[in-house]
């Protein structure tokens, strides 16, 4: 539980404690000043904490046990005690389902990173263009939302407490009332950058299917306390005069379930999957641009930090996608790293047009009855996964690369997700060990990246042997072009 969690709960257990000795009546008085104690507490949580349904069962626990001494006085009711009796036992479970939800769902914390620079930073650049007026979107919208890109950095631990920072206050004063988080925020934002020897390499995140939230943020954070600039880009971003139906409309849309309930849904999906790959490869090129110009602007905070001429790209299942797309379409993302997801349209059709790491959960062969299953979802993923298995080692013989296989992981723990429970099936991992699994997630993510964007190299890479004995890996050289081996950190136009 966070701070203020902890006191609200703490706070419900202690009153019912007090109504079982003393008994649910009281002082009108006394109650009044423990109603108005609870609902400070209570603002104070959601205002600085936001709210989470564990937390919810323990403050309507506290809120009835403060209101009950006022209801048995005011209406004098025959049977009250009977009445009382169920209140004190409705407030009892109350605390139960409070104590039961929070250990399923509870507030947990990021791993510690790994490199120097501990303190995150992090900035919003404003959403670019002017929403249309009107709370419904265009069908173009509606493929193409409007994307909120972000930098993370090594930061400046900010000074004094942030209660006094007017700029914290403005903005949980703008979060009241949304729901919390399992994981705490991320970054510090608009803290200020860590001075570092040479400009950063810059790196790109590209979250999954929906594309609303920053999916592997434990990642992102490991990356940059090893020196590294990441931009991630979420979607919907909420361009100026954009109305709370049109952005909620948006978000919804991002939001449908990716499941192929039909021969109709199936052949929609393949089609808006490729369209949305396109379109957030697009997008990431469009953002390396802006980059670019702020990392030449002088005079700004960001003048000349980090390195935007070349970039490499990981992604997480649709976003993993996005980064083979985008370094095959842009020779600016020279080296791309895709999170356990399928590829679609150019990127499935030839790769990364360069060396590419494939990072995935351990793979069987698919059972050929699946292929003429019943069950249309069933059948489609497994001729999915068939066709883009295939293409994956294709692509791989055709341009080098690595397939890193990491045994007792399933899709999310490839996401922050796998943090979020102890029940696997809740958190949607495998039964590796969360953070074991990070640490070999973390470690081929930055060997790959430390090759491609610093001539580092490493015993983990080139290999078919890896030093975790949970990892299968598989190495394709670089293949020879015209008597010459292209190096992996090439972006040369690997032609079939």
């Amino acid at each position: 539980m966070k701070l203020f969690e902890l006191l609200v709960w703490l706070a419900a257990a202690l009153q019912l404690g007090r109504c079982f000795v003393a008994g649910p009546r009281g002082s009108t008085t006394v109650a009044l000043a423990l109603l108005a104690a609870s609902v400070g507490l209570i603002l104070l949580q959601v205002f600085f904490e936001g709210w989470r349904k564990p937390i919810v069962f323990a403050a309507v626990a506290l809120l009835g046990l403060c209101l009950m001494p006022l209801v048995l006085s005011l209406l004098k009711l025959p049977g009250d005690a009977i009445l009382a009796r169920l209140g004190l036992a409705a407030a009892g479970l109350l605390l139960i389902a409070s104590t039961a939800s929070n250990w399923l769902r509870p507030a947990v914390s990021y791993p510690t990173p790994g490199g120097e620079y501990a303190v995150i930073g992090q900035i919003a650049f404003p959403v670019l263009g002017q929403s249309p007026v009107g709370d419904v979107p265009t069908p173009d919208e509606l493929r193409h939302p409007p994307p909120l890109l972000k930098l993370w950095y090594p930061a400046v631990a900010p000074g004094g407490s942030r209660l006094l920072d007017p700029a914290f206050l403005a903005e949980r004063v703008a979060a009241f009332g949304e729901r919390g988080k399992q994981l705490p925020e991320p970054a510090i934002r608009n803290a200020p950058p860590v001075d570092l020897p040479s400009p950063a390499p810059l790196l790109f995140y590209f979250p999954g299917w929906p594309g609303v939230a920053i999916e592997s943020a434990a990642l992102v954070r490991e990356l940059v306390s090893h020196g590294y600039y990441v931009a991630t880009i979420e979607y919907p971003g909420r361009q100026a005069g954009m109305s709370d139906a049109r952005w909620q409309a948006l978000k919804a849309e991002l939001e449908r379930d990716f499941y192929y309930g039909s021969e109709a849904r199936y052949l929609e999906l393949v089609e808006v999957s490729k369209d949305r790959v396109r379109s957030r490869a697009r997008d990431a090129s469009a953002a390396l641009t802006r980059l670019a110009e702020v990392a030449a602007t002088p005079g700004q905070a960001f003048s000349g930090r980090f390195d935007a001429s070349r970039a490499g790209f990981v992604g997480f299942s649709l976003g993993g996608a996005v980064a083979v797309q985008a370094a095959n379409q842009d020779p600016r993302f020279i080296t791309a790293i895709n999170l356990d997801g399928r590829m679609w349209a150019e990127g499935r059709a030839d790769g990364a047009n360069k060396p590419m790491l494939m990072i995935n959960e351990e793979l069987a062969p698919i059972d050929p009855a699946l292929f003429t299953a019943d069950d249309p979802d069933t059948r489609y993923n497994a001729i999915e996964d068939q066709t883009d298995g295939d293409a994956l080692l294709r692509n791989l013989a055709r341009h080098g690369g690595q397939h890193v296989m990491i045994a007792g992981t399933q899709h999310f723990n490839f996401a922050d997700l796998c943090l979020t429970s102890p029940l696997d099936r809740i958190a949607g991992r495998g039964p590796i060990a969360p953070l074991r699994g990070y640490e070999i997630l973390h470690a081929y993510v930055l060997a790959w990246f430390d090759r491609a964007l610093r001539g580092k190299t490493s015993p983990l890479l080139d290999s078919d042997r890896s030093p975790y004995p949970e990892v299968t890996s598989r190495y394709w050289p670089t293949p020879v072009r015209n008597g010459v081996m292209a190096p992996a950190t090439s972006s040369i136009d690997a032609t079939p």
